[in-house]
């Protein structure tokens, strides 16, 4: 963790060798010539948003601030701070912790990016896709799914078992697919009825796997 004290004025009075490394600078000496506020916030008015809330609350937890390298680069930390003040009750100096999450940060917005294009695609294949339980079911389906099946809304839908949507003439060979799913761990491209909501028939390939 890189441990700091810095004055109410923006400048830094100690620095651990783990935060002059973090910050990308050569000593603790080159960061006492900086002004915090201009050459580590990105946005400079952060400072005097951090001066308030630790005045308000008197110190400051598990805080995410967005701070420049000395190249430049940003990286996001995670702050605890509290104020030390003197013998007049004025703050002589502010003490706290920073703790680089910046590589934390960067997979969550991987995995939020990932999760964005997998929802957009399975929201826009032409194929009917859900989730379901051993029991039939649904967790979750693709508009197409309800769409197919001629269902109004996600809520009707929810409601209705996996299995009762199979035509009554193929139940018994649905069974029989169940188990080839259970045995092999998927199946494909196997053709049977589905029923609509208003009793209607199509015929379906059908494709699954567990997980």
């Amino acid at each position: 963790d890189g441990i700091y004290r810095s004055t109410p004025d923006g400048k830094i009075i100690t620095a651990n060798p783990a935060l002059v490394k973090m910050l990308g600078y050569d000593s603790e000496d080159e960061l006492k010539q900086l002004n915090i506020s201009t050459d580590l916030y990105i946005n400079p008015a952060d400072r005097d948003l951090f001066i308030s809330r630790i005045l308000e609350k008197g110190d400051l937890k598990d805080i995410e601030l967005n701070l420049k390298k000395k190249d430049g680069s940003k990286i996001t930390v995670l702050e605890n701070s509290y104020p030390v003040y003197d013998s007049d009750g004025k703050i002589s100096y502010f003490e706290g912790t920073l703790i680089d999450i910046t590589s934390r940060k960067n997979a969550e917005e991987a995995l939020r990016e990932s999760e964005n294009r997998y929802h957009t695609l399975v929201e826009t294949i032409q194929d009917g896709l859900s989730l379901f339980d051993l029991q039939g079911r649904l967790n979750y389906f693709n508009r197409r799914k309800r769409d197919m099946l001629g269902y109004e809304n996600d809520a009707e839908l929810m409601q209705v078992n996996t299995f009762d949507l199979i035509h009554p003439d193929d139940r018994g060979m649905a069974v029989e697919l169940f188990e080839e799913i259970l045995n092999k761990g998927s199946l494909r491209n196997k053709e049977i009825r589905i029923l609509r909501k208003d009793g209607s028939w199509f015929w379906a390939e059908l494709s699954a796997n567990i997980i």
